[in-house]
């Protein structure tokens, strides 16, 4: 990562691996095999400079989902990388997000 790391996060459905979000505003898909290669996907608009902002993974593995120090809430497929969702939610800076699972 170019810069400070903010929040990493481990996929369990294979542990080789891992996101990770920096200050610099980057959040990165990386595979701990190819380490010395650049990620494997890259998430783009998130939007940190300063701030400790955490990741929030989907239960079932398919998106990720952060704040932003822009008040944003931002949603993207893991897989694609494609940005799903931008809206501004609140006023304040959403540092700590997570998923909800509903059982029938």
């Amino acid at each position: 990562m170019p810069s400070s790391i903010s929040c990493l996060a481990s996929l369990k459905f294979d542990d080789q691996y891992f996101l990770a979000s920096s200050m610099d505003g980057s959040i990165k898909l990386y595979d701990r095999r190819m380490l010395q290669r650049s990620a494997v996907q890259s998430y783009e608009g998130h939007v940190n400079s300063h701030t400790q902002i955490q990741l929030g993974i989907d239960p079932d593995e398919r998106y990720v989902m952060s704040g932003g120090e822009d008040c944003k809430l931002r949603i993207w497929s893991i897989k694609s990388g494609e940005l799903l969702l931008e809206d501004k939610f609140s006023n304040s800076v959403l540092s700590t997000v997570c998923y909800q699972t509903f059982k029938s």
